[in-house]
């Protein structure tokens, strides 16, 4: 019986993480230098870093500084951090991270549109 109870709090905890993950949106911009993470196809890897920044409580070889962040929920709920004083350049990442939401927020749209015509 105890199988069954964790097998299904598994699939609750499943279906809970993957609804958060449908419903919310997040985008971060970083600027700064990295040194070490680049997998074996030659690209940056970035699930690497981001566990890296969780399990080592930021640090990296190398440096890591947030310009900007924006968390959406569902309900439009928003929470936006931009650092202060930005320089002409970081004013220029910022537009990009501007664009990533809207393309992000698009992307959901689209995603949810597909699921509804198939629903249908």
């Amino acid at each position: 019986m105890s199988n069954l109870k964790d097998l299904f709090s598994g699939v609750i905890q499943k279906l809970n993480d993957t609804a958060i993950d449908l419903t919310t949106l997040d985008v971060t911009t970083v600027t700064g230098d990295l040194t070490h993470h680049i997998n074996d196809e030659g690209g940056i890897d970035f699930k690497n870093i981001l566990n890296e920044i969780k399990t080592k409580g930021g640090k990296t070889e190398g440096e890591l500084k947030l310009l900007a962040a924006t968390h959406i929920d569902f309900d439009h709920d928003t929470f936006n951090f931009v650092k202060e004083q930005l320089t002409d350049q970081e004013k220029e990442l910022l537009g990009t991270h501007v664009l990533m939401i809207e393309q992000a927020q698009k992307a959901r749209a689209a995603m949810f549109s597909f699921m509804q015509e198939i629903l249908n």
